[in-house]
């Protein structure tokens, strides 16, 4: 819901004051789950945003 949520309407980005939309969030397994240790650290909106599609996906496995 939240990761739809991203797609229609953005997310706000405290770095430049303003709402951004995340139409590629990164996918990529190594990016995502190097931030477990650090999370702190997360760079990019697109990080957080395919760090999110992580979660859900495992809720929903984890569900089924």
């Amino acid at each position: 819901m939240f990761v739809f949520w991203f797609s229609l309407h953005g997310v706000y980005d405290s770095i430049i004051g303003d709402i951004r939309n995340v139409n590629s969030p990164r996918l990529n397994p190594i990016t995502i789950f190097s931030y477990q240790i650090h999370f702190v650290d997360t760079n990019s909106l697109a990080d957080l945003v395919g760090g999110h599609i992580y979660i859900v996906i495992a809720l929903i496995l984890d569900g089924v």
